[in-house]
């Protein structure tokens, strides 16, 4: 982890932040759109522009009475609150030494935010065109040790995923697209662990080696709390009994989800009986 200033708030020149300004409060603007100001590119999130999707709406109704707790949503928020829920987990990120996007404006439901380059996710697409799967899956176990080390600073990301990850030359991770605050409705263990089930989603996925995942999870193991990983064996524990109901339905329509879950569970269920078979 590098460790980054924690203010957020961007010190910029007056034209470039008149600039941002015109164009953050331009009507009729897309959700996300990125724009050169002044020769830097910028990210403008509009939270008002895209109305919540029913299947949210629905999760969120009914999240208050569900059991176990690491199946609950996100509070719903205004697009005001979204926007102030994405400023306080940058501020949060940035705090505690990592990479996070840089504060040009916000008002209301607008912000402005600083570019942070390539996407982990867009990194990956080029390795996999040039056939280079060892640096490809290296950023998989690279990013699973990033998420450790998060975690282990106290914090949560909510929806971790190679297109809200970023490495730089360095090889440091940062991170991005904060929408999510699982830790504000359920222990921090307990969202802890939903974001290590949600990314291993994509590790065993996305892995081109065999063992990728085993690897990633090492790297994560490493710096983990103790708490997220007793919250995760109990989060897997609960899942498992859905891997029958899950196999049948594969028979009929394999989705993507679906598959990404079966993938993940299959691996998660050989760790834990490989780790039983040491003991």
């Amino acid at each position: 982890m590098s460790k980054h200033s924690p203010d957020m708030m961007m010190q910029a020149d007056p034209a470039t932040l008149s600039a941002v300004a015109r164009i953050a409060e331009a009507p009729k603007a897309p959700r996300l759109h990125v724009t050169a100001v002044r020769g830097q590119r910028i990210w403008f999130k509009h939270f008002g522009a895209e109305r919540t999707a029913w299947g949210k709406r629905l999760h969120a109704l009914v999240s208050p009475l569900m059991y176990p707790r690491f199946l609950r949503s996100s509070l719903p928020a205004s697009p005001e609150g979204k926007a102030a829920r994405e400023l306080r987990k940058i501020k949060a990120f940035r705090g505690a030494g990592f990479r996070a996007p840089e504060v040009f404006y916000q008002r209301g439901d607008v912000l402005a935010l600083s570019d942070m380059g390539e996407t982990m996710q867009a990194q990956m697409i080029q390795l996999r065109q040039a056939g280079d799967m060892a640096a490809h899956d290296s950023l998989l176990i690279s990013a699973a040790k990033a998420l450790g080390e998060v975690h282990a600073a106290g914090l949560c990301h909510g929806r971790p995923h190679p297109r809200d990850f970023v490495v730089d030359d360095n090889g440091q991770f940062g991170f991005l697209d904060f929408e999510e605050e699982p830790e504000a409705v359920m222990p921090l263990a307990d969202a802890q662990a939903r974001d290590v089930w949600l990314l291993f989603f994509q590790i065993t996925f996305r892995a081109r080696q065999p063992r990728t995942p085993t690897l990633a999870l090492q790297a994560y193991k490493a710096s983990a709390p103790k708490p997220t990983l007793e919250a995760l064996s109990q989060l897997l524990h609960f899942f498992r009994v859905l891997i029958p109901l899950g196999r049948v339905a594969a028979k009929f329509h394999l989705g993507g989800d679906l598959e990404r879950f079966m993938t993940a569970m299959d691996f998660f269920r050989d760790a834990e009986k490989d780790a039983a078979e040491k003991r």
